[in-house]
């Protein structure tokens, strides 16, 4: 049986349907324009705070709300409050110190906010020649396994490759496995670079580099100014416990609000989310959610449990590291260096010198300040139980604080960096942190840029040092979402 339409009546039904299609491209666009995008970030350290940052700009596009599980933004870039009179200084810095003068984006924030760092020189001990045998052609290649291709001694390896890596990227006892281009790029690639390179000694024997101020209250001015626009809402002491569902479009999370009675879960709805969490915590929280890939790529990064305790035992660094406040000048006055004072030591343990602890002398006061004990922070790597920490007087100890740091092994950047873009952005989802390549403070707040401005944020930093600020973030957009940035910055 046949059925046969007018084809007047096809050609009307036909400009019906295209009306009504476009009738709802226009509802479409009105909801769009009346309801901004929300957003959800998970996490108010370096990363969640720039992401917040850079959608903050946008008032009438985006609705961001922050979610942070402790009662104060910064994660591991926090403060302690100690007596000033007794020590010469009213706080110290946890874990953050400083940046190096390459760090733009960084150092643009902390000015922004009326927080100018203080130049320092940086005076380092017990290395030597080592990046001539590096190059990024061995980005796969663990230390340990560089050392034997150029046939050098153990003893090189023990004395200046180890503590090398120790200090500067927080391996603990992992160090042999770190990525050999890791050493090369801080020194010679501009964007990352931490200290002046010196072909003789590795080191420029003083090195420029910036000492942070209280990052306590940096941090707090960086939540206020997000604030302000009025489209960004932080809620501290809320711990996120995981990802109901996702699509492309929509995203339920399930929370808890620590400061309410009831400690009941509550959840809500999102248009995308920015985990700006470590790897383990945002693995947790997607939950069954998590697709094979994310599984794999955020199931790679490593992370180990170190110990920072602050304490003013002069004893115990003389014990351990041969310290002698009183002739410390001595020390490089065969250098002609009539004020060396070394700020960074480490402390190998017998029988394995791989496994070794690391001190910096924190100096607030002058070394001949009259009264004052001296502050020093002692890092416990990885424990092993070879720990000294015992050995500490209690009554000297002002402070101690746990640290999850991220593990440069070659793994890291076989399975997990070059992956990230195949990750980010899968339903709605977008990751943020030092560790997505390199676990530095200016990589953190790259992360939120880059996750912004994918979501359809400009990148904020026009200004002043354009091409400084530009050029990590067009580097770290490429590699890690696999995007191309324009000329100005500006999402089109």
């Amino acid at each position: 049986m046949y059925v046969f339409v007018p084809v007047f009546c096809l050609f009307a039904c036909a400009t019906i349907l295209s009306k009504n299609v476009f009738h709802l491209f226009l509802l479409k666009a009105f909801i769009m324009a009346t309801h901004p995008h929300r957003v959800a970030i998970v996490g108010a350290g370096a990363a969640g705070l720039s992401a917040a940052y850079a959608l903050s700009n946008h008032p009438d596009k985006f609705s961001v709300t922050v979610f942070e599980k402790v009662p104060v933004p910064g994660d591991m870039a926090s403060s302690m409050d100690i007596d000033c009179e007794r020590y010469g200084a009213s706080f110290i810095n946890d874990s953050v110190q400083g940046c190096s003068p390459a760090f733009a984006n960084t150092l643009h924030i902390l000015r922004d906010f009326q927080f100018e760092p203080e130049e320092v020189d940086m005076r380092l001990r017990k290395f030597g020649q080592i990046l001539k045998f590096l190059g990024a052609i061995l980005t796969l290649f663990p230390i340990y396994a560089l050392l034997r291709l150029f046939r050098l001694s153990r003893d090189f390896g023990e004395r200046m490759v180890w503590p090398l890596a120790a200090i500067f990227f927080g391996t603990g006892n992992h160090k042999p496995f770190m990525a050999s281009a890791i050493l090369e790029r801080v020194f010679q690639e501009p964007s990352v670079r931490l200290f002046e390179y010196d072909e003789r000694s590795a080191f420029a024997s003083i090195s420029e580099m910036y000492a942070f101020q209280k990052l306590f209250d940096m941090y707090k001015v960086w939540q206020h100014s997000s604030e302000q626009t009025g489209n960004v809402t932080f809620r501290l002491n809320c711990v996120v416990t995981r990802l109901v569902s996702r699509t492309k479009k929509r995203t339920i999370l399930e929370y808890r609000d620590q400061t309410s009675h009831s400690n009941q879960l509550k959840t809500e709805e999102f248009d995308s989310l920015i985990l700006a969490t470590d790897a383990d915590t945002a693995l947790t929280i997607l939950g069954k959610e998590a697709n094979w890939m994310e599984r794999i790529v955020l199931g790679g990064v490593k992370y180990l449990r170190d110990l920072t305790v602050t304490h003013t035992d002069t004893d115990y660094m003389r014990k351990h590291y041969g310290l002698i406040t009183s002739t410390a000048t001595d020390a490089g006055r065969h250098r002609g260096e009539t004020d060396f004072r070394p700020l960074f030591y480490t402390y190998r343990y017998l029988p394995s010198l791989k496994n070794l602890e690391m001190s910096f002398v924190y100096q607030p006061q002058p070394w001949s300040s009259a009264g004052q004990p001296h502050i020093y922070q002692t890092t416990f790597l990885d424990n092993d139980g070879s720990w000294t920490k015992g050995e500490i007087k209690r009554d000297l100890v002002i402070g101690e604080k746990w640290c999850k740091q991220q593990s440069h092994r070659w793994q890291h950047f076989a399975r997990v960096v070059p992956w990230m873009w195949a990750i980010n952005g899968t339903r709605g989802t977008f990751y943020a942190g030092a560790w997505t390549v390199l676990n530095v403070h200016e990589l953190a707040i790259m992360s939120g840029f880059a996750a912004a401005y994918c979501l359809g944020a400009d990148f904020p930093h026009l200004g002043l040092n354009h091409d400084g600020c530009m050029r990590l973030f067009r580097l770290y957009l490429g590699l890690c979402h696999g995007r191309c940035l324009n000329r100005k910055g500006i999402v089109t």
